[in-house]
């Protein structure tokens, strides 16, 4: 009888010990944080600077949104159609104009909300005939974007019904080439550095507005 007692309290003993060993290093003084991760850039390819494009749009970033663009070179050529209805807005305008607009857009206090989304094809290789006002740089390639589904929520300020400013199936184009002045893990980022809006329309019935003409609501 005295064995069988014996056997039973080395036992309990035996883990008791593996539960103490166990907890050892568990407790919340001495839990080891993993180190953060670097966030991957996405400018290192083409498909990520238009997901960001995206990004930045719907944080309202104006810090990401500004680091997609090379400033030197960058231009915004508004849609024929929008110049014809609107001659308010000009044939196109650069990196100050676009910066301001953006920001514009981004900070209002009355919009509460932006959507954006597209689909992207896959890039080619830029050549002399895409070029309009200076000559690309070698390896510009080009994009082109369609049903651009872009979406603006803001408040009414009388405190009427929220006002949405929306683009629906228009297209864009985007140059893109590779910025040597910025080098990430030993590789030249990718900016835009012309951007073309594509009109599509109108949608009978719907009050739409192109990406460009949306743009210049805000400049």
């Amino acid at each position: 009888m005295r064995s069988r007692l014996d056997q039973v309290r080395k036992m309990a003993v035996g883990v008791a010990v593996a539960m103490m060993i166990a907890g050892v290093g568990c407790s919340d003084d001495e839990k080891i944080t993993p180190p953060d991760t670097p966030r991957e850039d996405p400018r290192k390819t083409i498909a990520g600077v238009m997901q960001e494009l995206i990004d930045a749009y719907e944080a309202r970033d104006i810090a990401r949104y500004s680091a997609l663009f090379l400033h030197s070179q960058f231009v915004f050529l508004f849609d024929p159609v929008d110049l014809q209805e609107n001659p308010d807005i000009p044939p196109s305008w650069d990196w100050s104009e676009e910066r301001s607009s953006a920001r514009n857009l981004f900070e209002a206090d009355l919009v509460e909300r932006i959507e954006l989304r597209f689909l992207m094809s896959d890039p080619v290789l830029a050549d002399s005939l895409d070029e309009v006002f200076f000559p690309f740089p070698e390896g510009t390639m080009k994009v082109l974007v369609t049903d651009v589904k872009l979406a603006v929520d803001t408040r009414d300020p009388t405190g009427g019904e929220n006002i949405v400013y929306r683009v629906d199936g228009d297209q864009a184009i985007f140059f893109l080439c590779q910025d040597p002045e910025e080098i990430v893990d030993g590789v030249p980022v990718w900016k835009i550095i012309e951007w073309r809006d594509k009109r599509i329309g109108p949608v009978p019935f719907v009050e739409l507005k192109s990406w460009g003409g949306l743009k210049s609501l805000f400049q």
